[in-house]
């Protein structure tokens, strides 16, 4: 009688934790930016962002390790057994993620442009808006050389809450690559050379550097070609490579003598 007549409408009320309320984060800009970038050291073994299994173990480059066949779904690359969504499950992960990451990508986006400018100011808005739309580029560059066949999920689809209605053959090959490019280059048109002070950021040669190697990819065509030769190569995307190589050489960045040096502190 004594717990009936205290009710449980206290014991209901309870506020979860580790929980981030999506008016506050949304009302964080630069917070909102900052969890895209995050994006790219969030990566497993079972979902590399560095893609090795899916190219450099299919094409015999490197052994996917471990003890056995069994202890990862690398063996079916290694052996070009035939891979679905759920075999191995590598596969699915890795789109799950990246897709995750296009999504941190898009709600920057909408963050910023809602409480970007009261927040930052005009000019930082305009910088953030074209970092995150490198850091989109860059994973939907992943998930395209990839997979393919993907659906194009921007700010918009993300606004309208439109996702499970968005289609994988909506774009060819080409025009997926084309809205990678624009990305890019609204990136390499407003970001600067170098952030003072924060190395960490996409700046401008970043975007030239990868512009050229978009540029690469099309230019060669799409793996479909009618003969093995180089009569295919478009002209056009293939003096776009060399303009964009031609500014990042220039650019003051080089190359490490060792290319295992990346890997030290």
């Amino acid at each position: 009688m004594g717990i009936t007549l205290a009710g449980c409408n206290d014991f209901l009320d309870y506020t979860p934790t580790a929980v981030v309320d999506e008016d506050k984060a949304f009302s964080d800009p630069e917070g909102m930016v900052t969890s895209a970038y995050a994006m790219l050291g969030d990566c497993w073994y079972t979902y590399p962002f560095n893609l090795f299994p899916y190219g450099d173990i299919t094409s015999d480059d490197c052994l996917k390790g471990g003890s056995g066949t069994g202890d990862t779904g690398y063996n079916a690359m290694d052996v070009w057994n035939t891979l679905t969504a759920s075999t191995p499950g590598e596969m699915d992960e890795l789109w799950y993620r990246l897709y995750c990451a296009v999504s941190r990508c898009n709600r920057a986006l909408l963050s910023l442009d809602q409480y970007g400018e009261g927040t930052l100011g005009a000019e930082t808005t305009r910088q953030r808006v074209a970092e995150v739309k490198f850091l989109r580029a860059h994973f939907y560059y992943k998930l395209l050389t990839v997979f393919r066949k993907i659906p194009w999920i921007d700010e918009n689809v993300e606004a309208a809450g439109s996702q499970e209605q968005t289609r994988n053959d909506e774009f060819t090959y080409d025009q997926l690559f084309h809205k990678i490019i624009d990305d890019f280059k609204e990136a390499y048109a407003v970001l600067p050379a170098k952030g003072p002070g924060e190395d960490g950021r996409a700046n401008k040669y970043a975007a030239s550097a990868y512009l050229a190697k978009c540029y690469l990819n099309l230019a060669w065509g799409d793996g479909y070609e009618a003969n093995t030769g180089i009569a295919h190569i478009n002209q056009d995307y293939m003096d776009s490579v060399v303009v964009y190589t031609d500014d990042f050489v220039s650019s003051g960045y080089g190359y490490l003598e060792d290319f295992g040096d990346i890997f030290l502190p």
